[in-house]
Parts: structure tokens; C-alpha cells; sequence
């Protein structure tokens, strides 16, 4: 979604300046070229109608999550999830700061029109992003958290809005209510009062007094939040002017398949399986009993072909069904859209 913004900003015209953990081309580091007026990327209108991405590259200040285990994913619960959601926040804030990546940046004259920063589980970089002094905007992959709930104008009301990572939909019952209720309360008050607190006091550790204000008055000074969200795949809930929902603009016109794929797709008598644990969660990582169970299952689909995203050595050849085919990268969307 991130780079889909950014390419279609520069497509526009736009002249973009790209922090991040994910460069184009992953060198270390990728530094902003600056004019002699102290400008990045030659700021104001110069050059309007052909744009330019300048990668400003955190590539290396922290780890990557490559792989988790299926235990990781699903045995933490609810609340602690979200602890450990804070936890990683405040670590990312302490791995970018403390490596320096970011002090020519913020020691340059460098001027925006406009800062765009993601919004997630720290008010860091939000702080970081308003010392620029231009309007900021808010941008994630997800919908609100709990500790964020609130922002622009938005208005929470847990008697129908539930807390994003709870099981529950608009129509919860009264101890769903209460539950939701206490849990964005909790959320929000832990969130102020100890990971704001120590997100501030690692912002002023390596960086000192900032010129947009403490992490909460920036988090006040967001102008409007971008959601990777939208309201046909929700619960009804109203929305203020400043939260904009723009989920699928990652959309792109669907390539051909590769030949090997086109052929095993179109040989299926009565459809298509496709089996990915996404990006993070490798198919090796599913404990043997289970992943023995599904190969089982899906061989006795008749008519049915089943593709598995799986990264590394597939399983033994006498446990495979005929009907399951194991391929370590396939252009998901391509393959959604046949």
C-alpha cells in the first residue's frame, strides 16, 4: 500500500522524499540529494509535472520479521497482543533513533509541502514527522487501534465499534459491550500513560526538544489519517471527513500467469485451492501433524487443484497428493484474479 501511494504521488508530479525500511534498491544508506537553499529533493514547485523518489533508506537499523511460527501467531491472545503490538513499537522507535539514520534529515533546512507517516503502534515517528512543520497525514496498513481511537475528530463508541483486534462485530451482546468497552478504556489509558511517556522520553534521549512539540501535541496536530480499510468489508460505523478509506488501491491489472501455473490452473476439472499463510509465516513453519492433516484433506478433493505457498524443501514425496502443487513465490493477485 505504502509504495503504491509514493509511485502514484511521483506519477503525479510530486517530488518525494521515502523513509523507510524498504528501499527500491536496498543500499546502505541512500542519502537525499539537497540543494544549495537547504531544500530536499528541490522543494517548492520546480520541475512540477515530472516527479522524482528519493529513497531515504533505514534499511539494516532493525531487524526484519521473516517467518513466525504458527504458535506465535495464534497462541498469544487478545490482550497480549496488543502489549506486545506497544512493545515493538517502542523497540523500532529505540533501533532508528539510536542508529543516527535519521540526523541529517532532521538537521537539514529541508521543506515539505506535506509529511505523510505511518500511524501504527508508536507516536514516534508522528513526532519526528511534525518537526518539519508542514501538515502531516496519517497512513496505515490497518485500521485504528485502540490507543489511537480518537484521532481527527473521530468518535468511538464501543457500545457498536469494536476494537480491531477483538472477535466481536457492530451487533455484540451486553458482556461483548462491556469487554469492548474496558479494553479500548484500558488500551488508550495504558497507552497514554506509559508507552507515549516512554516513546517521549526516547525521542528526547537521541534527538532532544523537537521543533513540533512533544509526541502527544503532534498526534493532536495529525490532519487527516489514510486506512488501508473499507466500509463494503467493515462494520457500519461513521467516520469523520479526516479518516479516508482508500483499501484497494493497491489493485493493479492482473499480468498473465507463468506458464507452468496457467497449465496446472486450467487442467482443474472443478477449481482452484489456493493456500498461503501470507508473508511472514512460512508453510514449513505449520507444526507436521497439521500440515500432514490439510495434505490429507486436500487429496481427497476430487476435480481440485490446490496451490501452497511453501519457501522452503516441500514435504516428502509419498505424503504429497498429485493434486497439490508446492511453489515457494506465486504472483498472488495474479492468481486470485483467474
Amino acid at each position: 500500500m505504502f509504495r503504491t501511494v509514493s509511485e502514484a504521488l511521483t506519477a503525479s508530479g510530486h517530488h518525494l522524499t521515502v523513509v523507510g525500511h524498504f528501499p527500491k534498491t536496498p543500499k546502505e544508506p541512500t542519502r537525499p540529494q539537497q540543494s544549495q537553499n537547504g531544500d530536499i529533493n528541490g522543494g517548492g514547485d520546480e520541475g512540477r509535472g515530472s516527479g522524482s523518489y528519493t529513497d531515504y533508506s533505514l534499511f539494516g537499523s532493525m531487524p526484519v520479521y521473516e517467518n513466525f511460527t504458527t504458535d506465535e501467531v495464534t497462541g498469544n491472545g487478545y490482550l497480549k497482543e496488543m502489549l506486545i503490538i506497544l512493545q515493538d513499537g517502542l523497540d523500532n522507535c529505540e533501533a532508528v533513533l539510536s542508529s543516527g539514520r535519521l540526523s541529517q534529515l532532521l538537521q537539514s533546512r529541508a521543506k515539505f509541502d506535506l509529511v505523510l507517516v505511518e500511524i501504527f503502534n508508536t507516536g514516534c515517528f508522528v513526532s519526528i514527522a511534525n518537526h518539519f512543520g508542514a501538515p502531516v497525514v496519517g497512513i496505515t496498513s490497518t485500521s485504528l487501534y485502540p490507543w489511537f481511537g480518537g484521532m481527527v475528530g473521530d468518535v468511538v463508541m464501543p457500545s457498536y465499534v469494536p476494537v480491531n483486534l477483538l472477535p466481536f462485530t457492530s451487533r455484540m451482546m451486553f458482556a461483548e459491550r462491556l469487554i469492548n468497552s474496558m479494553i479500548l478504556i484500558g488500551m488508550k489509558t495504558y497507552y497514554k500513560f506509559k508507552y507515549e511517556q516512554a516513546t517521549q522520553e526516547i525521542v528526547d534521549k537521541y534527538l532532544g526538544k523537537l521543533n513540533g512539540g512533544t509526541v502527544s501535541e503532534s498526534l493532536d496536530n495529525v490532519n487527516a489519517i489514510i486506512l488501508n480499510t473499507h466500509f463494503v468489508f467493515g462494520d457500519t460505523r461513521p467516520l469523520p471527513p479526516g479518516i479516508i478509506e482508500v483499501g484497494g488501491c493497491s489493485y493493479k491489472k492482473p499480468m498473465p500467469l507463468p506458464e507452468v501455473l496457467e497449465r496446472y490452473v486450467a487442467e482443474a476439472q472443478r477449481g482452484v485451492i489456493y493456500f498461503s499463510m501470507g508473508s511472514i509465516v512460512k508453510g514449513s513453519s505449520i507444526p507436521a501433524t497439521q500440515s500432514l492433516a490439510m495434505l490429507r484433506v486436500f487429496g481427497r478433493l476430487d476435480g481440485y487443484r490446490v496451490l501452497w505457498k511453501w519457501e522452503d524443501d516441500p514435504p516428502p514425496q509419498e505424503v504429497r497428493p498429485e493434486n497439490v502443487m508446492f511453489v515457494p513465490w506465486m504472483p498472488q493477485f495474479d492468481v486470485l484474479s483467474e
